[in-house]
């Protein structure tokens, strides 16, 4: 994997500008794009035991990459990184005072970069 740690997460804003306090998550994939064959490299699901007592998480949660958060388990165990574009995309419930308000899809990519200097790899956004 790179050299440093790559975290997700929804930003406050994010979450305020679909009326939330906080969110439930059901799923979350990463993609390697411009990809051919085995391109999901990393995927979490909600445990079946918290199928119906669902963890929120907030903005200040941070998601790393390779360890599934509280109440998830890997469904598709974490690829090493390599140089490339990426998507990341989750199925989550939005929450305001502990009820569900609504649900949807978030997605984002990201590129990650070859650095000579550290034999690594950096996040580009």
């Amino acid at each position: 994997m790179a050299s440093g740690t790559i975290h997700f997460f929804i930003s406050r804003d994010y979450l305020e500008s679909h009326g939330a306090d906080s969110y439930v998550l059901s799923d979350l994939s990463v993609e390697k794009l411009d990809c051919v064959q085995d391109c999901v490299v990393w995927a979490i699901v909600r445990k079946p035991e918290n199928r119906q007592t669902l963890p929120e998480y907030s903005s200040a949660t941070r998601i790393t990459y390779g360890v599934p958060p509280a109440g998830m388990e890997n469904r598709i165990t974490p690829a090493r990184l390599v140089a490339g574009k990426y998507a990341v995309g989750a199925s989550v419930g939005y929450v305001n005072n502990k009820n569900l308000i609504s649900g949807g899809l978030v997605s984002e990519q990201f590129e990650l970069t070859n650095t000579a200097k550290n034999s690594g790899l950096e996040l580009k956004k």
